[in-house]
Parts: structure tokens; C-alpha cells; sequence
């Protein structure tokens, strides 16, 4: 199937109608390819085929190579017979899996926090789920945390396969007719069916068995690209229940692509990311503002406050180079211009201290260092200033090295600078820019001064279709010297910060938005 292995991104357009020339790329094929086999499915496993088509999408979606421009799907006959043996052996694990099966009384759960695989994560929810006696967290994978601080809740490893729902019951032999007919089509159209299938049977096996143990009425996960319209399928059909997902990034265009959750909690009271998480093929109902949840669990005011050692009056926050950089050659050589704006700035403001902090994911870059050369600005990573490549390496890679064995410990990651240490130079400063850094929004809700710099007002992956977002973008660098300037006399507009980032503690504006939903169960 070449037309799934050779689809390239049009490098000429913008990053976001990249991104939309691929949503409808993967709608048509999903439609026109899958629709065959989909559709037997979902007979046998009595879900809507709508459900099953909106979880393909995401499957093919994330097998997408932003830097070169090409799905991963490799045919292989060795390949697809590997899978159908996966998919063999996923059938037969119910059999296997159904007599082991203890029966047991269903368990009633008020909030469940669902796919955590980092320690940072479960931390990050912990004043959420210390507020519920019957609450739920599903690992996706095992992590260190300290266990009495989590004392109140039910704390399970999801297995993958080795669950048991009565999903499969009397269905074994119409799986192996269908098993074969897959094997069959994927040879002859080249193209491992079984990729979707795999994942499609074991998130329905998986979730079906979840919620036959679990009633839960509330679930909450991080992050948009965590969404599964599976998962919300049985959450409402066997518990009647509501899912949600956190904001902690922007809507940016190459990691928003179909999304689906009942609620967003988002930063700020706007709509903009909803509609631009639909138009990019995702399904949203509603909306809540309630804050930044990560900048409240890393943020201790009271030890960053007045810390000269994180002071500075223009604080760069900079940008994971990630599948964003690759949507365009617009989009990239944005990239390029906004640093050379910042060397302009340092030049015009030779006595102003300048800090480039750093993401924490960053990887040392020659041409941005290039670019950056003979200005003054301090590029700082993690809490270290960094002036070369040598300077990085014993720096910052072998601090990244041994944070790596910080984080088998149990502490909270709110005490490593490798998460906290961006939140404290915020603030501390006085003016703040970023490419597309989600910590503007933050920022702003702190009422600091901050803008998105976006060179030649050209599509921004990060800001595009947030037009909530337009009064806080400079487009021109004279447009940037002069709100520097006018910042050192205290004559900025001040404007609404509830549309940007809600002030107050979201993770009781979570708790009080869930118990009403509990409330009318």
C-alpha cells in the first residue's frame, strides 16, 4: 500500500495546513482502507464501528515521522505473521486468563486517574486524588513513589494482555475466522492490518475487564495525545461515567490530531483550543478553566521569590525540538529568525541581563550557538550557565545521567531542578518571550509581562487558530523593543488574565467541578 508509505508533508505550506493535509489524509484512508475490516470488528465486538475508526486514526497518526515525512509502516510478510501470532496469542490468553479469573464484588469509584508513567505525574494529581476515599490509579507502567502518601487510593499495574473481560465470551471461534481473513487481506494489500487490530482488541479487552471491576464516575488523565474514544466507549457505556483530560501544553498542531474527552481542563476560561482541537479532527464537549495544575505543583513561591541567583530582566524560555519543527520549512526558519531576534535584542539592551533558559529536553545545537555568538545572553540549562558543547556534556548530560537514578527514588519530583528550575526564573523576572512556550500562558496568569514571538506573523504551530492568544504574539521586532521599553516604565496595558490562565488552586477547581458531576451520578 505505497500510499500509506510515501505520504510527504508539502514542506512549502504552513505547519498547521500540514497538519490538516495529514488529518485528512489518515480520515481518507482510515475510511477508504480500513472500513472493511473495522466494520467485522466491531460486529464481533458489538462497539460502534465509529469508535473503532476514531482509535485507527490516532493508531496511524502516531505512526507518522514528522522529520521525514513518512509513516512508519514497513511491509513485511515476517512482520504480519508475528502480528497474527500476537493476535493468537491475545485470544487465547482469555481462555487461559477466564479460569484463573477469581470472581469478586464491583468496586465503586468516585475519581480514577488513569495511565501514569511517570513518577512527576502521579505527584502532580496527588492533592486531587487525596480528596476521594474511593479513588482509582491505573499505572501504565511501574514507577517509585512513596505509597502512604497515596494510602487513600487503589493502586493498579495495567498488564496488557494478560486481563480478562467477558468481552471475548462465546466469541473465540468468530475471532479465528476473523484472525485469518485479516492475515489474508493484509498480504494482499500489503499493509499489517494487524497493527490496528492488536492495539483496537487489547484497549477493549483491557478497559471492558477495567470497568466490569470498577464502577467509576469520574476519570482523569494528562495530556491531550493520552485520549482513547475506547476507553470512553465502555467508561459510558458500563459506568455511565466522564472522562477529562488536563491541559499542560498548548493545542500545538503536530501533537493535537484527533483528541477525544468529554471535558478539557484547560489553562484559561476560552474556547479557542476546543475549536481547534475539533478542527483538527478531535471530539470535545466542554471546556473548564481551572489554572496551570503543573505550575502548582512545582511552583513554591516562597523559596524562588526574591532569589537573585534566578533574576533577570528578559527571560527566554525556550521550546522542545520536537515533530513541531518538522511540519515546514516556514516553520523551522521562524525557528531560526526568533533567535536571531534575540541576539538583536541583547544588542540593543547590552545592560540588561538576558537568560536563555533552556527545556529541560534540550539538545546542544552548533547553528544556534552560531547564531547566538557574541551577544549577551546566558543560555542556562537546568541551573547551570552552558557557553559550550564540552560545558554541556559534563554539565548537563551526566546531571541527566544521575537524575535518571533520582527518579527510581520515591521523592517528589517537585524538589528536582530538572522540573521546578524553569517555574523559578519566571519568577524572577521581569519581561518574558518564548517561541511558543505553554509557560507564557502561565506567566501571564502570574501578571508578569509575556509575549509569543512569532517572526513575520507566519503559521505557528504552537499559536495558530488561538486567536484568545493575539494581543500576547509580536510579530515585529520593533514591536518588541518598544513593549521592553515601555515595561521598564510600568506602562503595559493591563488586560483579562482569566481567558489566558485562571489565578487560584486548580486542583480545587477540579475537585469542585468533578464533585458536581458525582453529585448528579
Amino acid at each position: 500500500m505505497e500510499k500509506i508509505n510515501n505520504f510527504f508533508l508539502d514542506k512549502i505550506k504552513g505547519g498547521h495546513k500540514n497538519c490538516l493535509s495529514l488529518k485528512i489524509f489518515i480520515e481518507k484512508f482510515v475510511e477508504e482502507e480500513t472500513s472493511s475490516v473495522l466494520y467485522d470488528l466491531s460486529t464481533i465486538l458489538q462497539v460502534p464501528i465509529g469508535i473503532l475508526k476514531d482509535k485507527s486514526k490516532q493508531i496511524v497518526f502516531n505512526q507518522f515521522n514528522f522529520e521525514s515525512g513518512k509513516f512508519k509502516f514497513n511491509f513485511s510478510v515476517i512482520r504480519i505473521f508475528f502480528d497474527y501470532l500476537i493476535f493468537l496469542f491475545l485470544i487465547f490468553s482469555q481462555l487461559i486468563n477466564r479460569k484463573a479469573q477469581k470472581n469478586k464484588d464491583r468496586k465503586n469509584i468516585d475519581f480514577m486517574l488513569d495511565g501514569i508513567s511517570h513518577t512527576d505525574e502521579i505527584y502532580r494529581f496527588k492533592n486531587i486524588i487525596n480528596n476521594y476515599d474511593k479513588s482509582l490509579i491505573v499505572l501504565k507502567k511501574k514507577i517509585n513513589y512513596d505509597q502512604k502518601k497515596f494510602n487513600k487510593s487503589t493502586i493498579i499495574f495495567k498488564k496488557g494482555f494478560f486481563k480478562s473481560s467477558s468481552l471475548l465470551n462465546g466469541k473465540l471461534k468468530n475471532f479465528f475466522i476473523f484472525g485469518f481473513k485479516v492475515y489474508k487481506i493484509s498480504l494482499d494489500k500489503k499493509f499489517n492490518f494487524f497493527k490496528l487490530i492488536n492495539m483496537i482488541l487489547n484497549s477493549a479487552i483491557n478497559y471492558n475487564y477495567l470497568f466490569e471491576n470498577y464502577n467509576v464516575k469520574f476519570l482523569l488523565h494528562d495530556r491531550f495525545f493520552t485520549t482513547c474514544p475506547i476507553r470512553n466507549y465502555f467508561l459510558k457505556q458500563k459506568c455511565n461515567g466522564m472522562s477529562a483530560s488536563i491541559q499542560v501544553h498548548l493545542a500545538e498542531s503536530s501533537i493535537s490530531l484527533f483528541v477525544f474527552s468529554d471535558i478539557i481542563f484547560t489553562l484559561g476560561c476560552e474556547e479557542d483550543t476546543k475549536n481547534k482541537l475539533i478542527s483538527l479532527g478531535g471530539k470535545i464537549k466542554i471546556t473548564q478553566g481551572v489554572g496551570s495544575l503543573k505550575m502548582e505543583h512545582l511552583l513554591d513561591s516562597k523559596i524562588a521569590k526574591d532569589d537573585k541567583k534566578y533574576f533577570s530582566d528578559i527571560l527566554i524560555i525556550g521550546v522542545n525540538i520536537t515533530d513541531w519543527f518538522y511540519t515546514s520549512e516556514i516553520t523551522s526558519e521562524a525557528y531560526y529568525k526568533f533567535l536571531k531576534i534575540i541576539k538583536e535584542m541583547s544588542l540593543m539592551f547590552p545592560n540588561k541581563k538576558i537568560i536563555y533558559k533552556h527545556h529541560g529536553n534540550f539538545k546542544w545545537s552548533n547553528l544556534e550557538k552560531k547564531i547566538l555568538h557574541n551577544s549577551n545572553v546566558k543560555i542556562i540549562i537546568d541551573r547551570k550557565e552552558i557557553r559550550n558543547k564540552s560545558e554541556y556534556i559534563f554539565k548537563v548530560i551526566f546531571k541527566r545521567i544521575l537524575s535518571f537514578f533520582y527518579l527510581k527514588s520515591k521523592s517528589d519530583t517537585k524538589y528536582n531542578s530538572l522540573f521546578y528550575g524553569s517555574y523559578y526564573y519566571l519568577l524572577n523576572s521581569n519581561f518574558i518571550i518564548s517561541f511558543g512556550s505553554t509557560m507564557i500562558l502561565e506567566a501571564i496568569g502570574k501578571n508578569k509581562s509575556a509575549f509569543f514571538i512569532n517572526p513575520n506573523a507566519v503559521e505557528n504551530p504552537y499559536t495558530e487558530k488561538l486567536n484568545y492568544l493575539d494581543e500576547y504574539i509580536i510579530n515585529d521586532p520593533k514591536n518588541l523593543s518598544d513593549k521592553i521599553l515601555r515595561e521598564e516604565k510600568n506602562k503595559l496595558i493591563e488586560t483579562s488574565k482569566e481567558k489566558i490562565c485562571v489565578e487560584g488552586n486548580s486542583s480545587n477547581l477540579i475537585c469542585n467541578f468533578i464533585n458536581n458531576v458525582i453529585k448528579n451520578y
